[in-house]
């Protein structure tokens, strides 16, 4: 989900997601996947369970190791092993200890600083 509010060739995540995320009192953050498996494949209930490293917390705050869950669809994992994104996460007590990965881009090696700094624009301004 990129918004094209700022830059349209740096992606960002929804504008709309990261303020329901400020008001639900989630998490934004920069991820790096340690692990991840899929789960029930081929079931409605299909979902992933990673286990993530914290790299950078754009908004909330949180541990630097996190275990987080996703559903999907047709046995797509979403994320990679070594994979960096940033995600923003909700907390859903049924789901507990697991953050609800709700939405998630890749993290672009290139324009990494730029892409923090845009989302930190973004969040700035949803949190007057």
């Amino acid at each position: 989900m990129a918004n094209e509010n700022f830059n349209e060739k740096i992606p960002l995540l929804d504008s709309t997601i990261i303020k329901e995320c400020i008001e639900e009192k989630g998490i934004i953050a920069q991820i790096r996947v340690k692990t991840i498996a899929l789960n029930l494949k081929g079931s409605r209930s299909e979902n992933i369970n990673a286990a993530v490293l914290t790299e950078k917390i754009l908004f909330g705050s949180t541990d630097p190791n996190l275990s987080l869950r996703a559903f999907t669809a047709k046995g797509n994992l979403l994320l990679t092993k070594g994979g960096r994104y940033i995600v923003i996460l909700s907390y859903d007590p049924s789901y507990a200890p697991l953050w609800v990965m709700d939405a998630f881009i890749p993290v672009s090696a290139e324009n990494e600083e730029q892409q923090i700094e845009l989302h930190q624009k973004v969040i700035s301004h949803f949190k007057k």
